[in-house]
């Protein structure tokens, strides 16, 4: 059981990450780079269509992988 801190010192800090959940990381990978996909797209000239559609199928296979394989539990 921990015991409080003493008045007038501060309490030991821990250090580590604070955890996020593998379905908000795989969300957060597959936004990127649709974006960048989508950018990409648009900067080479596609247009706004095939390069959201591009995007779109690209994040959620993005999302999938990431999900299904990235990181350990």
């Amino acid at each position: 059981m921990e015991t409080a801190a003493p008045p007038g010192s501060i309490a030991p800090v821990s250090h580590r990450s604070p955890s996020i959940d593998r379905g908000v990381s795989s969300f957060l990978w597959a936004l990127l780079f649709a974006v960048f996909i989508w950018l990409g797209g648009r900067s080479i000239g596609i247009s706004q269509a095939m390069s959201t559609l591009a995007a779109a199928v690209a994040g959620f296979f993005i999302f999938l992988f990431v999900r299904l394989r990235g990181g350990s539990a």
